[in-house]
């Protein structure tokens, strides 16, 4: 039967043989790369570190993050800065912690009420930042701050207050701190 057919029959079966031979090519190839490739399942509750787990072994065990990737994390920092402030605020009620400062009762309007934060750009709007780091400045936002153990203040907190200066700061880029 195969003979009726001809020689455009056996041009088809090459074409198709080679075909074949690239896509059993490429499927092995892809295996070869897939063997290597490790999946991990993190389980845990919320604000746990599960991503930030995944992003320190991106910093240690690859080549880190493109300027893209950390110009996205941007948001994300500057909302946990100022969360993390709101936080405190909201701490210093439970622990009946005044501020030192009175001229800080402004700022700690501000910070409170503020809802969108940024511009455009995603960049702190500069009253913010001014009222973030006026509010670091006082003792007893620092005071709370330490206490933060007795309301629950996430432990990264101190991070974004130890740099609050840095991440407020008008040209403000995330750096790769974890670098190895």
């Amino acid at each position: 039967m195969g003979l009726c057919l001809g020689s455009d029959a056996s041009a088809e079966e090459r074409e198709a043989r080679i075909r074949s031979e690239k896509i059993d090519r490429a499927l092995y190839e892809f295996a070869k790369q897939e063997f290597n490739v490790v999946k991990i399942l993190l389980l845990g509750a919320a604000e746990s570190g599960k991503s930030t787990l995944v992003k320190q072994m991106k910093i240690i065990h690859s080549h880190g993050f493109s300027d893209e990737e950390l110009a996205s994390f941007k948001p994300a920092v500057l909302d946990n800065l100022l969360s993390s402030m709101k936080f405190v605020l909201q701490g210093m009620g439970i622990l009946r912690i005044n501020l030192a400062i009175p001229r800080n009762t402004t700022h700690a309007q501000t910070v409170l009420s503020c809802g969108r934060c940024f511009d455009e750009d995603e960049t702190l709007l500069p009253f913010v930042g001014h009222a973030l780091r006026c509010l670091w400045a006082d003792p007893a936002v620092r005071l709370a701050a330490s206490r933060g153990y007795e309301y629950e203040l996430n432990d990264s907190a101190h991070y974004f207050f130890v740099n609050i200066n840095r991440i407020t700061a008008p040209g403000y880029r995330p750096t790769q701190i974890g670098r190895a």
